[in-house]
């Protein structure tokens, strides 16, 4: 059986862990297109190539495709593709990461959601939340499955580390709640070390996360590689997502957080309220007990079992079993 994965490579510049490890767990049982993880500038030319040879598509942030460059001429061969998929009455696995795109709702993911709800084959989400809500809309059958994860090597960082008892990492955008957090922060005069690692595209989010830089807080509009966020993960108390809005249903920096050994806190919410009860992240549900957590100390007691229940080879059984 030949299975697209989508998107055939993450954006250039960037290799999400998510997309490789995904593909290579497939070709255990599968015969995987585009092993060969080409950066391709034109996403949705590359799905409507392997509309006609696949036999099953797994779709990831295709409701995304407005935003993409050429976006309106993507999203319509998005939807070509999808058409075509049907029409040789093939399947679709359908990668629910959020309920709504982060960037927001427009016609061209509204329509295409609507699509996928009604035409996909399976429908997988890494979110109890998730999984609930699209059961509610969809026409076929809807899982939800843990984020597979796998352990980070720690990888020798020999630069500077500022001091650090809360990290912030991964790129910044205005649902991620950093603004929000160090401005309450900063009222509480909390005594711990923050450092916000990450690139922020937005000039004017930026200009609001340096104004508020102080002694204890620490702000690199940066990208970070993993070697470095390993060695702050090390020496931190907690990795924070201080998220808010309802459109994030899992994370993939979640995951790697706790592959490189951190203690995530996050919104009672989503991914973050499935892995507290796996004993792997501590939740909030507003300020008050999150700044209450943070200056306490909560152990982080089932990793190891977490990460052998939940790997990749696992992921992929379960998922070869649901399209068999």
């Amino acid at each position: 059986m030949r299975v697209y994965f989508f998107p055939s490579c993450p954006r250039e510049g960037y290799i999400n862990p998510y997309c490789l490890n995904y593909k290579k767990s497939l070709s255990k049982y599968f015969d995987v297109e585009e092993q060969d993880n080409c950066v391709t500038r034109m996403k949705a030319l590359t799905l409507f190539k392997f509309s006609w040879l696949s036999d099953v598509f797994v779709l990831n942030w295709i409701e995304n495709a407005t935003k993409w460059r050429f976006g309106i001429i993507q999203f319509v061969l998005v939807i070509l593709s999808l058409c075509i998929i049907k029409i040789r009455k093939k399947k679709i696995v359908w990668m629910l990461h959020n309920l709504q795109p982060h960037e927001g709702v427009d016609y061209g993911s509204r329509f295409t959601m609507n699509f996928l709800y009604k035409y996909a084959n399976l429908i997988v989400s890494h979110s109890n939340d998730a999984a609930l809500v699209a059961r509610e809309k969809a026409h076929c059958r809807v899982e939800y499955i843990c984020h597979p994860i796998t352990s980070i090597e720690k990888v020798s960082y020999e630069g500077r580390l500022f001091p650090c008892d809360i990290l912030i990492w991964g790129s910044i955008l205005p649902y991620k709640g950093v603004a929000e957090f160090l401005q309450v922060f900063r009222e509480k005069k909390c005594s711990l070390n923050v450092v916000v690692l990450g690139k922020c595209s937005s000039e004017s989010l930026n200009s609001q996360l340096l104004s508020l830089v102080g002694n204890n807080i620490v702000y690199e509009n940066r990208f970070a590689d993993f070697s470095e966020i390993h060695a702050y993960i090390q020496n931190s108390k907690y990795v924070l997502f201080p998220y808010i809005g309802d459109c994030v249903s899992s994370s993939g920096a979640l995951i790697d957080s706790i592959a490189m050994g951190g203690l995530p806190v996050g919104p009672r919410k989503g991914a973050f309220r499935d892995l507290e009860k796996e004993g792997v992240c501590v939740t909030y549900s507003d300020y008050e007990e999150l700044f209450n957590i943070l200056q306490s100390n909560h152990p982080q007691n089932n990793v190891v079992e977490f990460l052998k229940n939940n790997s990749w080879e696992n992921f992929s059984a379960v998922l070869k079993q649901l399209l068999l």
